[in-house]
């Protein structure tokens, strides 16, 4: 049975033992910028009569006859306790900047307080000394029980019944600067603070295993994470476009860096990694601005695509010798990347690897590689020397266009084949052709012939 009443919008839910679970399913009352949802509500008809009114389904009657504190209320056993708040309760209250929500909530739903950009605070408090005088419903002796109520001073806790915040709990709550977490919370639902843009310190609890996507997304004030060993998954933009992140610490049982995880937290400069991640998904440190340097572990095996563009700090980077595949841009645009350490093997780079790289002097490639990819050193201004190694067979468009400073370059002889505009607009002055590709028409490669001479070899290095 749901009831009305100044605003609260209440959902009754009665056991066999007359004793009720109180839900608040809505708040549609006045404005005010600071909120306590009581623990619990006083019923003080006995319970044949309280029978009788949902029986007949008399609102009005049953209204009558409830009383309610709005503060503090101390009740004895679950019997009118609020333990429920329901999806959207307060979404859009942009008034309220404070919420109180005592220890007995159980469950929140979806978007509680979604878009309540005024909201500041969100306290538990306690709920009083269980053994004070409380509401009975058991007396047979008359139609009314009598009670006194007992109010205090609100008392902070993070000791509640509250097992999980759920999706989208806080989202764009733009006022939020901080929320203490309780510490029995073991879930943190989709987009929990998302967009929480004045949110700067957050402290996860111990026994958290994962974090959702974006939970933190968009929290563009946010500086301080404290993220526990408990943690074993980090999902997709988790903690994308926190802007004043500057450090962050992956928890050691953590195996996988999801898509966009870190990207463009600008200020991010300091970043620990352990040594059980063995892949790192698209995007997840892509526009990273302020990261100059990041160890990667030893058991890497996979970096996606666009994994660090437009790092524009980065300026040196060693890949583990465990990587096996590196994506599309993994590097694109890391304009002041000056030393990049390839393994000695690896199976594939994929397009635009270090595309306007514009400070990157040599690279040498890794033995089983089957090409040089499309645009891979496209743009880089400074480079100098490439080392390809025998075992290429292609060399992809525009692999080497406009490397101003690279004079001399050699195909190994297993190239078989070169697609167009591999070289237009680089500084060649000589370039090594293996004997392999005389019949093809190198005028498509980009070769500036009166500028640069070919040379034809038969064998390798």
């Amino acid at each position: 049975m749901n009831i009305v009443r100044d605003g609260w919008v209440w959902n009754f839910r009665y056991g066999d033992n007359k004793e009720a679970e109180i839900a608040l399913m809505k708040y549609t009352g006045e404005k005010t910028k600071e909120i306590t949802v009581p623990h619990s509500i006083i019923f003080t008809k006995k319970p044949d009569e309280m029978e009788k009114f949902l029986a007949k389904d008399n609102l009005e009657e049953f209204f009558e006859s409830l009383e309610f504190e709005p503060m503090f209320t101390p009740c004895d056993t679950e019997s009118g306790v609020v333990t429920e708040i329901y999806e959207e309760a307060f979404e859009g209250h942009e008034e309220i900047k404070r919420i109180w929500l005592p220890d007995t909530i159980k469950l929140i739903g979806n978007g509680a307080f979604k878009g309540c950009t005024s909201l500041k605070e969100v306290i538990f408090y306690e709920t009083g000394d269980r053994n004070n005088k409380v509401v009975r419903l058991e007396n047979e002796d008359k139609d009314y029980e009598e009670f006194d109520l007992l109010c205090g001073d609100h008392k902070k806790t993070t000791a509640t019944q509250l097992r999980r915040l759920p999706d989208y709990s806080f989202k764009d709550c733009h006022a939020l600067t901080a929320f203490d977490i309780p510490d029995n919370i073991e879930e943190i639902g989709i987009e929990c603070f998302a967009g929480c843009t004045s949110l700067r310190r957050i402290m996860l609890p111990e026994g958290l295993k994962e974090i959702k996507p974006r939970t933190f997304a968009k929290c563009k004030e946010l500086k301080e994470v404290k993220i526990p060993n408990t943690v074993e998954t980090i999902g997709q933009e988790a903690f994308s476009d926190c802007g004043n992140l500057d450090n962050i610490n992956v928890p050691f049982n953590v195996s996988e860096l999801k898509e966009n995880t870190f990207c463009y937290c600008k200020s991010l400069k300091n970043i620990e990694l352990h040594c059980k991640i063995v892949s790192i998904l698209e995007g997840c440190f892509r526009g990273c601005l302020s990261l100059e340097y990041i160890a990667l572990p030893a058991s890497l095996e996979y970096i996606g695509n666009v994994t660090f563009a437009a790092c524009g700090s980065l300026r040196e980077i060693t890949i583990p010798m465990s990587v096996e595949e590196m994506g599309m841009g993994v590097f694109n645009g890391c304009e002041n990347l000056e030393k990049v350490r390839l393994p000695e093997v690896m199976g594939r780079i994929g397009d635009h690897a270090f595309n306007g790289c514009v400070k990157l002097r040599k690279c040498e490639l890794p033995y089983d590689l089957n090409c040089v990819s499309n645009g891979m050193f496209q743009g880089c201004a400074s480079l100098e020397e490439v080392i390809i190694q025998e075992g290429v067979r292609h060399i992809g468009r525009n692999a080497f266009y406009n490397c101003k400073s690279l004079k001399r370059l050699k195909f190994p002889s297993s190239v078989k084949s070169v697609d167009d505009n591999a070289v237009d607009g680089a500084g060649l002055e000589t370039i090594l052709l293996p004997r392999s590709l005389e019949r093809e028409d190198i005028k498509k490669y980009g070769i500036d012939f009166e500028k640069t001479d070919v040379e034809w070899v038969k064998d390798a290095w």
